[in-house]
Parts: C-alpha cells; sequence; structure tokens
C-alpha cells in the first residue's frame, strides 16, 4: 500500500556524538552537519574535534557526587540543576496537576530510569526557554546533549523494571512512558524524528517513537497498582470511550469527514487505483482501522464540547480535572492503535497516513503545550511529502488546509 522502504546501511566511521544520540552522520569533518545544527561537540575515532558552541558535552562522571539510586548514577551539579528546573518550572508546565512536581521527583529518585527520564525532559524545556528567550538555538545544544545523554542511559534501568513490574516501579514504569514520549515530541524539532519516520528514513537503530508509548501497555495486569498510587490523580475520572454525539455544524462537518475515511479500506470509491494494496487487508488490518477511527470521531467530539462548555481558554483554566481530561483524550487514542494499525504506519501504508494526518488536526488543540507546539505541523507536513510521491496527497487536503 505504501511506498517501498529505503534500505539505510550502518557507518561505522561516523561522529561519536551521532552515534551516541543514535542519528545518522553525515561524516564531514572536522564537524559533520548534525552536531553543527545543534552546536555540539563533534568527535570522530580518529582524534578529529569539531566545537560547536561555548559548552562541551557533559560526560559520565563528570564533577560526581556520590548519589546513586539502585543503577550506577552520578549525580552531577549539571543534573542538580535540571532537577530544579523540573520543580520550578517542567512539572508545572506538563500540567497544573501537582504529582508531576510533587510525586514524580519523589518516585524518581526510586527509580534511576524514571529519573534520567524527567532529567532529558527538563533539558529539552531548558532548550526550548532558551531558543525562545535568545531567538537563536546557538546556546541550546548543550542542553539537548544533556537530554540526549540521559534518555540513553536510562534504556538499560528501564528494561530492567520490565522484566519485573512491582507495586514500586510500577507508577515509575507509566510516569518513563509519560516523559519519555514528552521528550521525544519535544526534541522531534532538532532530530527530525517525524520526517524519517513518516517517509521511511529512520535508521535502523534508532528508537520507535510511537512505541515508547505503546510499551506502559506491559501495566495493564498490574494496573491496581497503579490506582492506589498518587499517579493515580493524573488517570481522567470521566469515560472517554463512550460515544459521543455530534451537537454544532462544525462538529457534524468534522464527523463526517471523518466517517468518510471508511471508504478508503471498505473497497468503496475514494482510494487512487495506482495506491491500491497488493492484496485486501486482513481482517485485524481492517479492525485496527475500524478502531482507530471511531476513537478519533470520539476524541474530535468530546474536546470540542469541552473547549466549548468552558468559560475561559484551556491554557488559562484552573480546573485539574478538565485539563486532565482533555489532554487524555487527545493522547489516549496513540496509546490505544493497535499494533496491526502501527506496522501499517511503519511501512508508510496510503490508509494508515491518512487517517494519521487527520488525527493531527486533533494534536494542534494541544498546542498551547510546548512539547506539542510545531509538532502537528512536522507530522503534516513528512505525511504529505510522502503521499505526494504516489499522487495520494488529496486525501489529505482537509488537514493540509488546517495545519499549513
Amino acid at each position: 500500500m505504501g511506498a517501498e522502504r529505503k534500505r539505510h546501511n550502518k557507518t561505522r566511521t561516523g561522529c561519536t556524538t551521532c552515534k551516541r544520540r543514535r542519528v545518522k552522520c553525515d561524516e564531514q569533518k572536522p564537524m559533520c552537519g548534525s552536531c553543527r545544527k545543534l552546536s555540539l561537540d563533534c568527535h570522530f575515532r580518529d582524534g578529529t574535534i569539531g566545537h560547536g558552541g561555548p559548552f562541551s558535552y557533559p560526560t559520565p562522571g563528570s564533577d560526581e557526587s556520590s548519589l546513586s539510586t539502585g543503577h550506577s548514577f552520578h549525580f552531577t551539579t549539571q543534573d542538580m540543576e535540571l532537577l530544579h528546573h523540573w520543580t520550578l518550572k517542567t512539572s508545572l508546565s506538563i500540567s497544573i496537576e501537582s504529582v508531576w512536581q510533587e510525586f514524580v521527583p519523589e518516585c524518581a529518585f526510586r527509580n534511576t530510569f524514571l529519573l534520567r527520564a524527567i532529567l532529558a525532559l527538563a533539558a529539552s524545556h531548558k532548550a526550548y526557554l532558551l531558543r525562545k528567550e535568545t531567538g537563536t538555538s546557538r546556546l541550546d545544544g548543550y542542553y539537548l546533549a544533556l537530554g540526549a545523554h540521559h534518555i540513553n542511559l536510562a534504556t538499560g534501568p528501564m528494561k530492567d523494571a520490565l522484566e519485573n513490574v512491582t507495586q514500586d516501579n510500577a507508577p515509575a514504569i507509566l510516569n518513563f512512558g509519560s516523559c519519555n514520549f514528552l521528550y521525544t515530541l519535544a526534541a522531534s524539532h532538532y532530530y527530525d524524528t517525524f520526517s524519517n519516520y513518516f517517509c521511511g528514513n529512520q535508521p535502523e537503530d534508532s528508537v520507535h517513537w510511537l512505541k515508547i508509548w505503546h510499551g506502559i501497555r506491559v501495566l495493564r495486569p498490574h494496573w491496581k497498582w497503579i490506582e492506589s498510587s498518587p499517579i493515580a490523580r493524573l488517570l481522567p475520572k470521566r469515560d472517554l470511550q463512550r460515544d459521543y454525539i455530534p451537537e454544532t455544524p462544525e462538529e457534524h462537518d468534522i464527523d463526517g469527514r471523518l466517517h468518510d475515511l471508511k471508504k478508503l479500506w471498505s473497497r468503496e470509491e475514494g482510494c487512487p487505483r495506482d495506491c491500491s494494496p497488493k492484496t485486501p487487508y486482513d481482517e485485524g488490518q481492517v479492525e485496527s482501522f475500524t478502531v482507530a477511527l471511531r476513537m478519533l470521531r470520539m476524541a474530535f467530539i468530546f474536546s470540542s464540547q469541552l473547549l466549548r462548555r468552558l468559560e475561559a481558554p484551556l491554557q488559562d483554566h484552573k480546573d485539574e480535572d478538565v485539563e486532565r481530561t482533555f489532554l487524555a483524550a487527545i493522547m489516549t487514542w496513540l496509546h490505544q492503535l493497535r499494533p496491526a494499525f502501527v506496522a501499517l504506519l511503519d511501512r508508510q501504508d496510503i490508509v494508515a497516513l491518512v487517517v494519521f494526518a487527520h488525527y493531527t488536526v486533533l494534536l494542534d488543540r494541544m498546542s498551547f503545550k510546548w512539547y506539542i507546539e510545531g509538532v502537528p505541523q512536522q507530522m503534516i507536513q513528512a505525511i504529505s511529502e510522502q503521499l505526494g510521491r504516489c499522487g495520494a496527497r488529496h486525501l489529505i487536503a482537509w488537514p493540509i488546509e488546517r495545519l499549513l
């Protein structure tokens, strides 16, 4: 259904900075294009070094303290700075719910993978604020490097936790999934995450951005531990699964557009003949499309009706339950995607891309959050380029009109 995925050969001669960040290196010396873009120090194995800015990359063990939390973790003054920033700013920028500011750090000190995740997200937030304040990306490369450093080192402890879920680490695993996913969204501006993914150019050894969010499904058998912890305050209290009925002309218009998408996999008129699948979709794939579309329609209607009933813009609202429910209605859609749908998306399947493109319009309703700002536009631009290659760009005319 989609364009054939491009093959990528791993390089052994790229700079160590790109290798640590798990991105492809163009191997330009003395400084590769990726490091130049982010103002990072660029190190090659032959000793070539390109300096990208006034800061050097923080290395594990520099300015170490004796703090250790299970796995090897040497707390540095840079980490203290990031934890301070998390407490005063980043946690409050995620949600007005105080759990992020109070319980999450407490949980993180018992689980190093979560501690690294909140430090990475705090570093990304610092980079964002620097870019906003100075109007340049020259200085934010330092904090981006710090963020990448912590996310990479969180992988081992996180895998260990997933193999042994307990009442103590279950809330940490859930919080890690959330923080890591938000970090991926926030850092996508620098790493071309969505351009690479939707256009089939993602390096083979890179982390799958969507599976980061899906990984927390391992907690389903242990959900009672989540509900009995303070993190339960982050869960929506309203039913997001039931059917919602459009009420306004705009809601009817959007719901009608989404309803018509089912023609793309039901063999009805609508899908370009040259983009038809070589073999019909199987039952599991059809079900994955059906579930994704139904939940997308409900999320659009629910969020529209919630916003319409507010007396003030959501970003100015002080009701924790309202904000929590609104954000959950939009972000939960990604978590509910069936593995069959994600597999089709991985292959740049036309129909999966079209459905996801319509989701970006919904995601844009969260653009008042710094970690979402500009992300829907990145996504739709990449999907538009991919669909344009096979003459299917007209299928996302409405999302393009709304976002670009």
